[in-house]
C-alpha cells in the first residue's frame, strides 16, 4: 500500500492484488494480472514464501512477456542471486523501496536506462549485477499515507492477525523503521538507524483510519517502537488528546529493557490493550553470544508491570541457537512458566541470509533455506547442541509447562481482549503442542 500510494502521487495507475490474504493459487494471481493488462508488475513476498513467490514469478513472465516483472520485499533483498537464478525477474528492489520504485517507473515510462536506479538488482548478459545502494530515507514524513482505498479492508477483519487478540476490524502501521541494535539472528531490511514519523504525522493517519474507513483497532509494527522515550510519552499524549477511542497493539515486540512504569502506564491510557515483548532466551550467555544483551531482570520487571496494568501481555522465545544447550532451553522454559505472562510463543532459531547467524550455518545446508518450506515452527536446520528430535521435544515441553496452569488460564482468559477468539487460541497451541516435527522435510 506504500509502494502504491507513492507511485500513485508520481502519476502512474495502481492496482493491488493480496494474493496470500484473498488465498489466491498462482494460476488465479495470473487471471487477474492479466486482466489488468499492466506494464509493470510488482511482487512482495517473506522468505518463508519463496516458493509462491517465485512460481508467480515465472507464471507472470511466461503469459505476459511484454510486461516489466519487478520483484521486492524481505525474500528479494535477502536472497537476490537465488532468485535470478531461479526466477525470470527482470529487476529486484532492495530493502525499503519507494524511492526506488518511483524512479524505476519514470525510467521506463520515459524510456530512460532503469539501470541507473539506485537500489537495483539486473541481469546484463546473462550476469547479475547491481546499481548503486540506496540510501536509507531519512524523512519519513515524505511518504505519502498507505493507498488503504486499494483494498478491501473487510478481508482482514475475517483473518488472525499478528496481535494473537482474535479476528476484529483492523490495520497496521509503521512509526518509526530502523533498529540500532545488533542481534545476530535480525534482518536489516531498514538499516540500523532508528528513522521515526513525526508524532504529528502518526496521529493523522489513525485519525484517517478511525474516521474514513472506522478501524479502531490498531497493530504498531515498528522493529522498535520504544526506542526513543520522548517520542514514545508525546506519542501517547497526542493520541490521547485526539480521543480516538483506539485499542492499541504492539505484536513485534517492544524492547523490554527500555520501558518503565511511567511508559506503560501512558501506553495504556492511549488504549494499548496489548504488548508483546521479544526476550528470546533466558540464558546471559546467550543473550550476550546473540548480541540481544537484555538485562534479564529489568525485563521480569517490565513484564510484571505490564500485567499489573491490565495489558494483555505476551512475550516471544527462541530455542535452538548456536552452542545452546538443553539446560538452556530449560531454563528458558521455566522462565517464562514462572513469569506473570498471559501468553508466550516459543520458536525455532531460523537463520537468514544477511544476518550474522547465517554465517554459522553449515554451507551445504544454506541452499535448504531457498529450496524447501519452513516457517519460524518448523525450521530447516539445527545450531544447538541437542538433537532434533530433542529440540522438539523441549519446544513441546516448553509450551506444555507454560500453558497447562489452571491459574495462568484463568488469568489469561480475563484478560483475553477478544473472549469470542480465545478457544480459537487454545486450538492453535493446542496443534503446537501435538507437532511431530519441527524441521522441514
Amino acid at each position: 500500500m506504500s509502494l502504491a500510494a507513492v507511485a500513485r502521487a508520481a502519476g502512474h495507475r495502481v492496482s493491488l492484488i493480496d494474493a496470500k490474504v484473498e488465498n489466491l493459487a498462482p494460476e488465479a494471481v495470473l487471471r487477474r494480472v492479466a486482466g489488468l493488462a499492466p506494464q509493470v508488475v510488482g511482487v512482495s513476498g517473506f522468505s518463508n514464501e519463496w516458493e509462491s513467490f517465485e512460481t508467480i514469478g515465472r507464471l507472470l513472465k511466461e503469459n505476459l512477456p511484454r510486461a516489466v516483472l519487478l520483484g521486492g520485499g524481505p525474500h528479494a533483498t535477502s536472497y537476490p542471486d537465488e532468485i535470478m537464478a531461479r526466477a525470470p525477474f527482470d529487476y529486484l528492489a532492495l530493502g525499503e523501496a519507494e524511492e526506488t520504485f518511483v524512479e524505476l517507473l519514470d525510467a521506463l515510462a520515459q524510456g530512460g536506462e532503469a539501470r541507473q536506479v539506485p537500489g537495483l538488482v539486473y541481469r546484463e548478459n546473462g550476469a547479475v549485477r547491481r546499481t548503486a545502494p540506496r540510501a536509507a530515507l531519512a524523512d519519513l514524513d515524505r511518504i505519502p499515507f498507505p493507498a488503504y482505498d486499494l483494498i478491501d479492508l473487510g478481508t482482514y477483519s475475517k483473518l488472525l492477525s499478528a496481535s494473537a487478540i482474535g479476528r476484529r476490524r483492523y490495520m497496521s502501521i509503521l512509526t518509526s523503521r530502523g533498529c540500532p541494535y545488533h542481534c545476530t539472528y535480525c534482518h536489516s531490511l531498514f538499516g540500523k538507524r532508528f528513522r521515526a514519523r513525526s508524532p504529528d504525522r502518526v496521529v493523522e493517519e489513525l485519525t484517517l483510519l478511525r474516521e474514513r474507513y472506522g478501524i479502531r483497532d490498531i497493530e504498531v509494527t515498528d522493529d522498535i517502537f520504544n526506542f526513543d522515550r520522548d517520542r514514545v510519552m508525546e506519542l501517547c499524549r497526542r493520541v490521547m488528546a485526539a480521543k480516538l477511542d483506539l485499542r492499541l497493539s504492539f505484536p513485534n515486540g517492544l524492547r523490554a529493557d527500555r520501558v518503565d512504569p511511567e511508559m506503560i502506564d501512558a501506553l495504556r491510557r492511549a488504549g494499548t490493550v496489548m504488548i508483546s515483548y521479544a526476550v528470546e532466551t533466558a540464558s546471559p550467555r546467550l543473550q550476550k553470544l546473540i548480541r540481544k544483551n537484555l538485562d534479564l531482570d529489568h525485563v521480569s520487571r517490565s513484564i510484571a508491570e505490564t500485567v499489573r496494568a491490565g495489558i494483555f501481555t505476551t512475550a516471544y522465545f527462541m530455542l535452538g541457537f548456536p552452542t545452546e544447550t538443553e539446560e538452556e532451553m530449560l531454563l528458558t522454559a521455566e522462565y517464562a512458566a514462572r513469569s506473570p505472562l498471559h501468553a508466550a510463543s516459543f520458536f525455532i532459531v531460523t537463520p537468514f541470509k544477511g544476518t550474522e547467524l547465517w554465517n554459522l550455518v553449515p554451507p551445504h545446508v544454506k541452499e535448504l533455506a531457498g529450496r524447501r518450506w519452513f516457517s519460524f515452527h518448523h525450521g530447516y536446520v539445527n545450531l544447538s547442541q541437542v538433537s532434533n528430535g530433542r529440540l522438539v521435544t523441549l519446544r513441546r515441553r516448553a509450551y506444555r509447562r507454560f500453558c497447562l496452569s489452571p491459574r495462568r488460564i484463568a488469568r489469561t482468559f480475563y484478560r483475553y481482549p477478544d473472549k469470542r477468539e480465545f478457544f480459537h487460541a487454545v486450538g492453535v497451541l493446542a496443534r503446537l503442542f501435538l507437532a511431530r516435527s519441527a524441521f522441514a522435510a
